[in-house]
């Protein structure tokens, strides 16, 4: 009967921490920026910024500011991605100069 109360009680927890691990998770690029970049800062106001600013704020904030250690180079990609409005899998040369 302990065995049996122990086993679910390890459930019950695996489940909780299983839920807010999804909870936490950001699933869509959106969620990734709001998320990740939040953790560090306030989100910044990007209109007044071209796509070829936006995309170096990232990569600035990956290789110089330690959001290395929050966001990995692929999840870097999707953000920006996001917030420049283009697909992440392009690649920058099949996008022109991406200077809109």
């Amino acid at each position: 009967m302990r065995l049996l109360f122990v086993a679910s009680a390890l459930a019950v927890m695996a489940g909780i921490a299983g839920y807010f691990l999804l909870q936490s998770t950001p699933r869509t690029p959106e969620e990734m920026f709001n998320v990740r970049c939040s953790t560090c800062h306030d989100l910044p106001d990007l209109e007044g910024y071209t796509t070829r600013e936006r995309r170096g704020i990232v990569m600035t904030m990956l290789t110089e500011k330690g959001a290395d250690k929050v966001i990995t180079p692929d999840e870097a990609r999707e953000i920006i991605g996001y917030i420049t409005g283009t697909d992440a899998s392009v690649s920058q040369k099949d996008q022109g100069n991406g200077d809109t």
